[in-house]
């Protein structure tokens, strides 16, 4: 919290306590003081301050009328009532009106600003889950686009089989299938990303083999063919086998997509380095967050996301045509 560019009012008719809590709290506040209510409420015509320190017995206005007019003005100012007498009634009814915090005093400079800190990093995690939302708004319209595409192929599909049914039955049913299975593809990525984002997703060590976890993530994908372009020597470790299948699920998925590209997958050490070389498409957007999106973005943002959760790194190598994408994980 930069604090130096933060406006504090503290209101108390107590000159002891505006004088003291002044020099304390000017250090990191730029700070106005009022000695009445009267006196708070001639300031708040005049501007508003990030935080306010009111005393809740004021002598001519009581402390909670400043604060019900304080937030009035603005509902997301910090507002901390002070009291020496205050009882459960009057902490409930500040609750009410939208106080931040209710302090009895005598309070410690240290544990004020512990306090206020608290109040704004609390804050700065709303407006990060704000941001947050407006992402997955963008996310699923990215998607639905995604979605439509294949649809639309399924409809035309659909239509010229239809209308041209003494052709290639069998080319045309297998086109629609490939649309529903990336549609499949896609809703099943998409569960995953909602548990991760939801915090829902759990995952336990157990010891796995590359192997295993690539023929079960072919059969996920119902590609055995791609296995044509993957490259990898067998090992056994311990680690979260639900993250590493769902990682090399997602893997293959952009592998099929790319047709001259091939996947290699070598254990070094405590390390799994996973390689998807020469891709034709741009994977350098995805993971930066440009708008020049290309697909396949689903798979490639759940990447990013299943690789943060196991605390991997990913790595890019792009090239005038081609761009290669390594994943590196420590198993340890």
């Amino acid at each position: 919290m930069d604090n130096l560019t933060k406006s504090l009012l503290i209101i108390d008719d107590d000159i002891g306590i505006r004088d003291g809590l002044s020099v304390l709290m000017g250090r990191y506040f730029n700070v106005e003081t009022a000695s009445c209510g009267k006196e708070a409420f001639e300031k708040l015509e005049k501007s508003q301050y990030d935080v306010y320190l009111i005393d809740l017995y004021l002598g001519d206005i009581s402390g909670l009328d400043v604060l019900k007019k304080i937030k009035s003005l603005n509902k997301n100012s910090v507002a901390i009532i002070l009291t020496a007498y205050g009882d459960e009634t009057d902490i409930e009814q500040a609750e009410k009106l939208g106080a931040d915090e209710f302090l009895h005093k005598p309070i410690t400079y240290n544990k004020l600003m512990d306090v206020i800190n608290n109040i704004f990093e609390k804050g700065e995690k709303t407006s990060n889950f704000e941001k947050y939302q407006n992402s997955v708004s963008k996310f699923i319209k990215e998607v639905s686009n995604e979605l439509k595409v294949h649809l639309n192929i399924a409809e035309g599909s659909a239509n010229y089989l239809y209308e041209k049914y003494d052709g290639d039955i069998v080319e045309v049913s297998n086109t629609i299938k490939k649309a529903v299975h990336e549609m499949k593809m896609i809703i099943e990525f998409l569960n995953v990303l909602s548990n991760l984002k939801n915090k829902t997703y759990t995952d336990e060590r157990k010891i796995i083999t590359i192997k295993g976890l690539m023929e079960e993530a072919s059969r996920k994908l119902f590609d055995r063919g791609v296995f044509k372009r993957v490259v990898f020597e067998d090992a056994s470790f311990t680690f979260f086998r639900d993250s590493l299948l769902n990682i090399f699920t997602v893997v293959l998925s952009i592998l099929s997509h790319s047709d001259r590209s091939i996947l290699r997958i070598t254990k070094n050490g405590s390390e799994l380095l996973i390689e998807l070389i020469n891709l034709n498409f741009n994977v350098k957007n995805f993971l930066n967050d440009e708008e020049d999106f290309s697909y396949p973005s689903v798979e490639v943002r759940l990447l990013r996301e299943l690789i943060s959760y196991v605390r991997g790194k990913i790595n890019i190598k792009t090239g005038e045509k081609y761009t290669s994408l390594i994943l590196i994980i420590n198993l340890s």
